[in-house]
Order: C-alpha cells, then structure tokens, then sequence
C-alpha cells in the first residue's frame, strides 16, 4: 500500500505517526511497507510551516473544503496500486498544486470539492396481474410511505428512507425505495430494510387489498443497478453525488505538466468528440484508477468500482486567473484552465462493510475518514484525486508522454 502524510514541521515523524497509528512509528511503517522517507519543501498553511512526508511516493493535494472546519486543508491518499504510472501521474500533481477555485476571485490555492446528493436505492419487483392492478398497488405503498419509513427504521440506524418512486412495465411494478445510508455505502443495509418493510407490505395487502394479486415478488432484479454501469443512476446519481475544481495557472502547467493551455484543451476537445463517437457515458480517461486504489486500501466494495468510475471531466481555457490580492492597480492575472469533474455514483463508506477491517480502518483514519460524520470527506477527497489524475494523464497524452512513460514505468519485462 502506498501512503502519503503531511505533518508540521516542528513534529517529529514518530509523533505524526503516532498521530494516525496510536501503536506507533513501527507500525506505520509496517502497514505501509515503507523503504525510505523523504522530505519535501514546506507549504505556508494558516501561518505554520508543513513539511510533506513521503512514503514511497507523493500523493498530496490541497484541498479547500466547503464547511468552514475543513477549509483549506492538504489531504492525503491511501492507495493500493502496483502501476507506476499511476503514482508517477499523483506524483507530478502534487507538484501541480492546482491554485483552486478563487475565493472573492482572489487564488487561494488547492481544489475545490463538494458532495451535491447522497441517495442509494433497492427496488423490488412485484408482478401482478394487470396494468391496473400494478398502479394500484403503487398508489397503496406510496399512501403508505410514512409506515414503510418505520419498519424499514426497525432494522438499520444508518438507512433512512426518503422516497418512493415506481416504474412500469406493463403488469410489473418497479418500485425504488430511496434512502440517505449516511455514513454506510448502504448496499447490504437497504436490501435488509427493503425486505422487512416489504413483508410487512405484502401481509397488509393480502388483508386492505384483496382485488390485487401479487403473483410473484423479488426484492431485486437488475433496476438498482448494483454492480452495474447503468444509464438511469449515471444520469438521477446513486450513492454519493460529488464534484472537484481547480484553476491551474500557465506557468504551473508548462512548467509541471510540459504542456501549454492551448495545447492542452486541444486534447481534451480530441477527447470529448472521440467520447461522443464511441457512445460513451461521460467522458474521463482514468477515475477509476483513483477509485480502484483508494477503495482497496478502505475496504470499499471492489465490485462497485466500474458503477462508479463514470464521471465528467472538463477543461476550459481561463484568460484571467487571478494569483494575487491587492488594490486593483496591483492585482496580478495569469492565463491557464479552469477543470472540474463531476461523479454521479460514487458508491463509498465510512462505517460497515470492510472499513472495521484493521488496515482499511488505519488507512480511513490517516485521512480522517473513519466512522460517523466523515463520508463527505471521505469522497471530496476521492474527486478531488481523480481530478488530479485526469488532468496528469491528459497533459501527458497533449505532450506526447503518455507513451514513453508507460514504457519505462509501465511495463514488467520478465526474463
């Protein structure tokens, strides 16, 4: 596993890490497999001196969050990845430091990143024997809304049901029970909760509505979409709803990223209509690296990962980024992009799941993600990477170095 942390200066790595891991240096360092550590130049934060500690590789961004107790913060990403392309692309993001997006339009430094729904659905099947008696059956379980809401109460603390919404076909009734799962990815907890209240349903019925006839009852089929890339979740979210931002001036990207604006919203424009072409849903070239690692390292449920890799990466070029504060006649404007990407479906946890498992929760605490209260953290800080690593791949495919750096880092040549 590969770790990133960032520590104040005047605080001795052992202290830090003591910090994350109450067992100590030790094991830090055996959890991370760590063979060296490194330090890098310090950051000017909320006027302390933060040195970035690195384990193997640097993965850092500077991250301004929207409640006011995580504003402007570093972050850090647990991640397990074996593709050194990969950690090479995070590796040259931090060195990015995206400036983020202005606050009074004044740059303040980092990506900006907020979670804009949270929602996760189980949706039962019920076939009956009619067109009519399906819209019935959907007129009794919706008039019976707040009933469902407390037996569905009865089995989870975290999965609240917060709506109903039916679909048809024919005599068939599909109807999603929505939930807000708070902390918990929320899979298994809505499929408990689903079939106690739907139990409870199916025995009211028999009594209230003997003129419909459920023929047949599934508590899912394929609507949810679990495990599955499918269009409607893409489109109305599932799980958690999240988008990241950033300004990157011109000199950071010629002289980090080796490519100029122009140059670079070249590619992506090559990018969207290559999307189009193809059918695809969104367009991005690689969230799922991000996603894929972070989940393993946080005990996140792997298969979930292609469901929530579909998102939409931007980039448009900016005249005027401004990069200092001041009287008008001395305020300073810089050319570069503005880029965000939105992820629809990210399907993550704080509680349940694997997350209690000993290295996932270590590496949910690194970062400040483990238990109640976190979740939006949690997936602010997963954009926000994914941002990272969109931006680092398309700049190497503008400036020819998507190649050459798969091959010297890319590739396992056994003998």
């Amino acid at each position: 596993m590969l770790v990133m942390l960032v520590k104040p200066a005047d605080i001795s790595p052992h202290e830090c890490a003591s910090t994350f891991f109450p067992t100590g240096l030790r094991t830090f360092l055996d959890i991370c497999r760590v063979q060296s550590l490194v330090e890098y130049p310090a950051h000017r934060i909320a006027s302390r001196s933060w040195t970035l500690q690195v384990l193997q590789v640097k993965e850092s961004v500077f991250i301004k969050w929207e409640k006011a107790d995580l504003n402007q913060q570093y972050a850090i990403l647990p991640t397990k990845c074996n593709e050194l392309c990969n950690i090479a692309a995070n590796s040259k993001y931090v060195t990015l430091k995206m400036t983020g997006v202005p606050s009074k339009h004044v740059w303040c430094g980092g990506a900006s990143a907020r979670v804009i729904q949270r929602r996760i659905m189980r949706t039962p099947h019920f076939v009956t024997d009619s067109m009519q008696q399906a819209q019935g059956l959907s007129s009794w379980l919706i008039s019976h809304f707040e009933e469902l809401k407390s037996k569905a109460s009865e089995v989870s603390k975290h999965c609240k049901l917060i709506g109903l919404e039916p679909w048809f076909v024919g005599r068939n009734l599909l109807m999603e029970f929505v939930y807000d799962s708070a902390d918990a990815a929320g899979q298994n907890g809505v499929t408990i909760t689903t079939w106690h209240a739907c139990q409870w349903a199916l025995k009211q019925i028999a009594k209230e509505q003997p003129d419909i006839n459920i023929r047949e009852f599934y508590i899912e089929t394929k609507f949810s979409g679990d495990k599955n890339a499918v269009a409607k979740n893409y489109i109305k979210g599932r799980g958690l709803e999240v988008q990241a931002e950033a300004y990157v001036t011109e000199s950071v990207l010629q002289n980090v990223l080796k490519v100029d604006s122009s140059t670079l919203y070249k590619a992506f424009h090559a990018l969207q209509m290559a999307a189009q072409r193809s059918g695809s849903y969104g367009v991005n070239q690689c969230v799922s690296n991000t996603i894929a690692g972070i989940s393993a390292a946080t005990g996140q449920d792997l298969a979930s990962v292609h469901e929530s890799s579909w998102a939409v990466f931007d980039v448009t070029v900016e005249r005027n980024i401004k990069v200092a504060a001041g009287v008008e006649s001395n305020e300073e404007y810089e050319p570069g992009i503005y880029a965000s990407l939105v992820i629809p479906a990210l399907l993550i946890g704080t509680v349940g799941g694997g997350t209690g498992t000993p290295t996932a929760k270590e590496s949910l605490n690194m970062i400040g993600c483990f238990g109640k209260g976190r979740i939006y953290r949690s997936a602010e800080i997963i954009a926000s990477f994914a941002l990272a690593m969109e931006l680092s791949t398309l700049s190497a495919i503008a400036s020819g170095q998507f190649a050459s750096a798969h091959n010297r880092l890319g590739r396992n040549r056994p003998e």
